[in-house]
């Protein structure tokens, strides 16, 4: 039940500093190492028997790393691959080439017109 009541109060807060325009990332940062934190002091395993590093206070931290590699290793590896694909492609001018293809039709239509 304690663990209930604490989990609602951290979120109220953590609610209330982003109302506050506090930065988002960092309040949910220190919302979650709070919640793992009182869940190790509660009596707790925030990770499984087998997964502890074997030190109990570095084990919330074990716990964000691994979230953060599941969640961004693939995202990461699509952001990376796009941003060189634009590179390359300004590179060697393809992007000039497609705005001078594409706007072609509007010239002649204007110079039509005119």
């Amino acid at each position: 039940m304690i663990d209930s009541i604490l989990a609602v109060i951290v979120l109220i807060i953590a609610g209330w500093a982003i109302a506050k325009n506090y930065d988002a990332k960092v309040v949910l940062f220190i919302a979650a190492l709070v919640l793992l934190y009182s869940g190790l002091l509660l009596g707790h395993n925030v990770l499984g028997a087998n997964a502890t590093t074997g030190l109990s206070w570095v084990d919330p931290f074990k716990v964000i790393k691994d979230q953060f590699v599941r969640q961004y290793s693939n995202a990461g590896l699509i952001i990376l691959t796009l941003f060189g694909f634009a590179a390359y492609m300004s590179h060697i001018g393809a992007y000039d080439m497609v705005i001078k293809v594409l706007t072609k039709p509007l010239s002649t239509s204007a110079s039509r017109s005119s």
